[in-house]
């Protein structure tokens, strides 16, 4: 990846970027052809009550793997070598 100056961009671009609204994010990478593909995604900040939510989510599913990682005698850093060293991870058998 190559970070760009908005000066290095050519003026459709720039005009282009500038007219992209505040609440929309635009993500530009390049193909194997070195052409510059830009795609607009149109977003908008989560409410202070959605965030909470997904947050609470976020530790209740960290908490079951925490669970099934000491149900499996596996540490986080043994899981993590793994997930690292092999594309295959190979843990016990989980009881049922």
């Amino acid at each position: 990846m190559k970070d760009l100056t908005i000066a290095e961009l050519s003026q459709p671009v720039r005009d282009f970027l500038a007219a992209v609204e505040e609440e929309h994010g635009a993500v530009i990478r390049g193909d194997a052809e070195g052409r510059m593909l830009l795609s607009i995604t149109p977003s908008r900040p989560a409410s202070k009550e959605a965030r909470d939510r997904a947050m609470e989510r976020l530790r209740d599913v960290q908490r079951r793997v925490g669970d099934d990682l000491r149900t499996l005698d596996v540490s986080e850093d043994e899981f993590d070598r793994a997930a690292r060293d092999d594309d295959r991870i190979l843990l016990p058998e989980h009881p049922a």
